[in-house]
Order: structure tokens, then C-alpha cells, then sequence
């Protein structure tokens, strides 16, 4: 069984559950496709630094039929990688604006990554109607189909959790 992790009881448990996170530091304000693939951190240079696990993931969701790209250009990202990070296949900071991309994102999991551990930090984006973006942050670790799962959960509560801690952002 899969459900939002709400803390109502403090009990552990061993589901995979969408834990809310604070935004990362690189998270834009609105984003400008129907998934954006963030950086794990921004160098002094300004360059975004992206887990290596990522290099293939806008093509894969473009296959997909997702709009996606990278928050920054070719020749503003590098890439870093760590090592004995390979018990996960896929490391991803990515805001979701649109329901292909939450389309897009799913299959990816289920398809690729389906037995593969996974870990994903997701922002789901909502235009609100006085023109301001809320962003909502989640992080899910566990195989690809439950993370599918997970975000299916996700998408389906959109706007319904009284809980959220949300950030409001001004345009």
C-alpha cells in the first residue's frame, strides 16, 4: 500500500510514501516546459551541477511525449557523479507543470526503471488564479513502479491536501 506521508502517527512504516521537502535552492519560480529536470546544486560559476544519472532523462521523456528539458543549457550544466552511488539507478530533482508531464513521468518509472531503485524529488506546480505559482515538494524513494504509483497518488491530490506546506511564489 502506498499513501502521502501525513506524520499523523509517528509510527514507521516500510511503504513507499511521498515525504514533503522543502524546495531545492535551484528551483525556479514557474517553470517554462512540462518537466524541467533541476540540478542537485548550482557551482560558483553559475553552471548547474546534475547527478549523472540523469544525462539521458529529457530524451527519454521526450520519447515519452513529455516537454521536457534541463533548467539550464548545454554549456551551463556539468555533470557530478558519486561513487558507491550505484544501488540507485536514477537520482532526480524535476518540477512537474502540466498533466503530460505527469503522464510522462510515470511511464518513465514503470517502463526503464520498474525493479530499479529509484529516488525522485518532485515539485508539483499549480498557476493559481491571481497569477502567482504555488509549489508543493516531495521526495519518494523506492523501485520504479512504486514511485509510478506514488506519483499517480500525487497527481490525484492535487489541491486537496489541507496539509501541504506549500510555498507561495510571486511572479
Amino acid at each position: 500500500m502506498l499513501g502521502l506521508d501525513d506524520d499523523h502517527n509517528g509510527e514507521q512504516t516500510n511503504v513507499t510514501e511521498a515525504r514533503k521537502i522543502e524546495a531545492p535552492l535551484a528551483a525556479p519560480e514557474k517553470l517554462e516546459a512540462d518537466l524541467v529536470v533541476l540540478p542537485r546544486e548550482i557551482a560558483e560559476d553559475g553552471r548547474g551541477l546534475y547527478d549523472d544519472s540523469v544525462i539521458t532523462i529529457v530524451k527519454e521523456l521526450e520519447s515519452l511525449g513529455a516537454d521536457a528539458r534541463y533548467q539550464h543549457e548545454k554549456d551551463g550544466r556539468a555533470w557530478i557523479g558519486e561513487e558507491g552511488a550505484a544501488k540507485i539507478a536514477l537520482d532526480l530533482i524535476i518540477g512537474i507543470a502540466s498533466g503530460a508531464g505527469w503522464s510522462g513521468l510515470q511511464a518513465l518509472f514503470r517502463g526503464s526503471f520498474r525493479t530499479r531503485r529509484v529516488r525522485v524529488r518532485v515539485g508539483r506546480y499549480e498557476q493559481l488564479a491571481d497569477g502567482s505559482t504555488k509549489a508543493e515538494w516531495y521526495e519518494i524513494d523506492g523501485n520504479g513502479a512504486e514511485v509510478s504509483e506514488m506519483l499517480r497518488e500525487l497527481e490525484r491530490s492535487e489541491g486537496h491536501d489541507e496539509k501541504a506546506r506549500t510555498e507561495e511564489i510571486e511572479e
